[in-house]
């Protein structure tokens, strides 16, 4: 048996820096753009009201998913602010300790309001927003609304509609944000 010769460096494989000249240059005739993940949330919600079987069952799971979008949205924006305003650990431990990034509650209002300047409950949409948390709410422990009736494709229609008005309206604060 003869033993392997060893590789010289001239018969190894080409180095990045060369393979990288030879591979050909891309060009992208736009920029690229990213869906942040609580619009990809918030289509979802829109599909499985209007896509899915049209019963009570996709309806509350449009509300549920659409308040998650809202929740989510909550969590991205604030954490954005933080860091484009620098406010440190002590607003990172405020972000923290909400308890579910819905602006309803009041400590976690005021978490958003102290972090970004805005006064959310002054909002018009605000008191639809309110009733949009108690249905998720409702659905989401019993599967009904408040009243014992059926989620309705008008209900999940209202919770939609208020959420992208909330989405629209926290992106706005965002961009604002230097």
């Amino acid at each position: 048996m003869s033993t392997p010769r060893p590789i010289v460096r001239s018969q190894a494989l080409p180095t990045a820096n060369r393979m990288h000249r030879q591979l050909p240059r891309a060009r992208f005739a736009r920029p690229v753009t990213v869906t942040p993940f609580y619009e990809l949330l918030y289509k979802a919600a829109e599909r499985l009201r209007d896509d899915a079987p049209q019963d009570e069952f996709s309806f509350a799971g449009a509300i549920l998913i659409a308040g998650t979008a809202a929740e989510t949205a909550v969590n991205v924006v604030i954490t954005e602010v933080i860091n484009r305003k620098g406010l440190g650990p002590v607003a990172v431990a405020a972000n923290e300790a909400i308890r579910s990034h819905n602006l309803k509650d009041r400590k976690d209002r005021g978490i958003w309001r102290s972090i970004t300047g805005d006064d959310i409950a002054n909002q018009p949409f605000w008191n639809r927003y309110t009733a949009h948390v108690d249905r998720r709410n409702d659905v989401a422990h019993t599967g009904k609304l408040k009243d014992g009736q059926p989620v309705s494709k008008t209900n999940a229609t209202a919770s939609l509609k208020v959420v992208r008005e909330l989405l629209d309206h926290i992106t706005a604060v965002l961009q604002a944000t230097k």
